[in-house]
């Protein structure tokens, strides 16, 4: 797919799959705002992937006989996006994309979710 360059005459190529790259890049290399929290962002994201992980075996069980067990991992996951944001450097604009993908199942007070999700 090409565009124009608005009257410059010179014809670009649009790649949306290079833009994608190039961010996920800069998602993936957010860095903390000092050295020794850099082990923290990483066990934070690793708890975010596996509770994200037993929130959906627990939707796919019975979403309504484990309601209250979603609503806590819910909770859980909202708090760690919050606190990876306040280590990193760029704040919430930082944060991975499947931290942006994520949302809650079941509907939580807005005061308890990431400035993402309100």
């Amino acid at each position: 797919m090409t565009m124009g360059t608005h009257g410059l005459g010179i014809a670009k190529e649009f790649n949306p799959t290079k833009k994608l790259l190039k961010t996920k890049k800069t998602m993936i290399n957010s860095k903390a705002k000092f050295e020794s929290q850099q082990k923290m962002l990483e066990t934070i994201d690793k708890a975010f992937s596996q509770n994200l992980k037993l929130r959906d075996k627990l939707i796919t069980k019975s979403d309504f006989e484990n309601h209250a067990k979603i609503i806590s991992t819910d909770l859980l996951l909202s708090e760690l996006i919050k606190k990876r944001a306040r280590l990193t450097q760029g704040g919430y604009n930082y944060i991975p994309v499947f931290m942006w993908d994520w949302n809650p199942h079941f509907p939580i007070s807005k005061n308890l979710l990431p400035k993402i999700i309100r």
